[in-house]
């Protein structure tokens, strides 16, 4: 569980400390208000992924429903975790 929290309170920090300097005056620079709402959208993205893993992770443990394997683009999936690592 602590994971979990951990997991998903990193994206919601993220985002909060975005939205605060946004609100603090980083709107009136159109490339700071633009690179910091691709970022919020990105960790969006994350916590809602997260979540619906949290979901299906939940149905598979009760029996609900089976895993379904498919490929996976791993250069796509390392490239953007290296993009949430590097905005950190």
């Amino acid at each position: 569980m602590a994971n979990v929290s951990h997991e998903l309170r990193t994206p919601l920090s993220l985002i909060s400390g975005f939205v605060e300097t946004l609100l603090d005056g980083a709107l009136e620079d159109p490339v700071t208000a633009t690179r910091f709402l691709n970022t919020i959208k990105r960790h969006t993205d994350r916590l809602t992924f997260l979540i619906d893993d949290l979901l299906q992770l939940s149905q598979l443990e009760s029996g609900r429903i089976q895993l379904r394997r498919e490929p996976v683009d791993l250069r796509d999936l390392a490239g953007k975790q290296c993009e949430d690592f590097a905005a950190r």
